[in-house]
């Protein structure tokens, strides 16, 4: 049976996961006003993001709790946020894995060297039937953070792993070319991954 990939089929409210999570609003919103998710995680190894994230979202009640883990926890209403290294996190870690994954501009973060341990701690914490809704850039140049993933690496790490059933690059009839007005010359592009 073929899924619609625009159609949420989760009939239960879905964990969320957002890695190496800085302070992004959406956070926020998918654990206030969404009644599809049940829980929002994240995660990021810079403890004053997550910091300033709480201070932000008072409406969140985000406390910092005790730990017995090797990560940092805070802890509010539809929300549990990590400090640790992202490369040693479990699914221990984030109680349970998760059947949705927003990696916006994540995996642009990471040294290419690191992308296929990236990948695998993805395979670790997604669900069977999960699905990642991945946003890369690709930039004119070859610097970075954040660095630039084509389609090509997308496909390259991902269509490789044995837990991956498809890669589908979105919006592609609206899909923009490199504006050369714009002075860093980057491009959005969007994918979703599905689990199998």
């Amino acid at each position: 049976e073929s899924r619609d990939p625009n159609t949420c089929t989760a009939t239960n409210p879905v964990r969320v996961f957002f890695p190496l999570c800085g302070k992004t609003v959406d956070m926020a919103h998918l654990a206030l006003k969404n009644d599809q998710v049940a829980q929002v995680y994240g995660i990021d190894g810079v403890k004053k993001s997550l910091e300033v994230f709480a201070s932000d979202h008072p409406e969140l009640g985000i406390k910092e709790t005790a730990s017995s883990s090797k990560m940092n926890r805070f802890v509010g209403n539809g929300i549990t946020l990590l400090n640790g290294d992202f490369f040693t996190l479990t699914s221990e870690d984030t109680d349970g894995r998760f059947e949705a994954i927003f990696d916006r501009a994540s995996l642009v973060a990471i040294d290419p060297p690191l992308r296929k341990d990236y990948v695998k701690v993805m395979s670790n914490v997604i669900a069977p039937g999960g699905r990642i809704l991945l946003v890369v850039l690709e930039r004119a140049d070859d610097k970075g953070p954040p660095f630039s993933v084509d389609e090509a690496t997308v496909r390259a790490l991902y269509e490789s792993e044995d837990w991956v059933e498809s890669v589908r690059k979105l919006e592609e009839d609206g899909e923009k070319k490199f504006n050369e007005n714009d002075a860093r010359g980057f491009q959005s592009r969007y994918f979703l991954i599905q689990a199998k």
